[in-house]
């Protein structure tokens, strides 16, 4: 290692006046190997590498910023909520179904559930009010979904297929259903 360079009088200490070990680069060399450093992080240590990336942005940096993986984590951002959806969706309706197919088995339990899956939903899309739009395509598979989930659970075979309610009763904190829907 090299000896330590001698201050100058009448100078702040400085990154520059520090011993440089080897292998250590400087902030101008760093700066050129951004896109290795950023590659290895997102492989290695997401959190570390997320944090570098807002440091980045925030600091102006955009052209040092990862931008493929920035991209990539965006497009599974937006594929995160819509399956958050899709499987809050899911447990709310498989509640319903038992609240609805076991009236003797009605619990707090289950009420509070439906309460939190609703309240759940109605935060998402608060957050991404563009899944508003999205959520009617998503009704069959979260009922075919919530419709297993409660077969599983409560061993019962005669639940009816397709969806009986509408999305906007399913999610009408006013909607718990009493009667069982006949199938015909």
């Amino acid at each position: 290692m090299a000896a330590p360079r001698p201050r100058r009088k009448g100078r702040e200490a400085c990154w520059r006046d520090a011993p440089q070990p080897r292998n250590v680069m400087t902030p101008m060399q760093a700066g050129m190997a951004d896109i290795d450093i950023d590659t290895d992080l997102y492989e290695t240590d997401f959190a570390a590498w997320a944090d570098r990336q807002a440091a980045l942005a925030r600091g102006g940096h955009a052209n040092r910023l990862d931008l493929d993986h920035i991209a990539e984590e965006l497009e599974g951002l937006s594929s995160r909520e819509r399956r958050e959806l899709r499987r809050r969706l899911a447990l709310l309706i498989q509640h319903l179904l038992k609240w609805c197919y076991q009236p003797e088995l009605r619990s707090n339990s289950w009420s509070t559930t439906i309460l939190i899956q609703r309240s759940d939903i109605d935060e998402i899309l608060a957050d991404s009010p563009s899944l508003l739009g999205v959520l009617p395509s998503m009704l069959p598979a979260s009922f075919r979904l919530g419709r297993q989930w409660a077969m599983r659970e409560t061993g019962l075979l005669q639940l009816p297929e397709p969806c009986p309610w509408t999305l906007e009763s399913i999610l009408s904190n006013e909607f718990l259903p009493d009667e069982p829907v006949r199938q015909d």
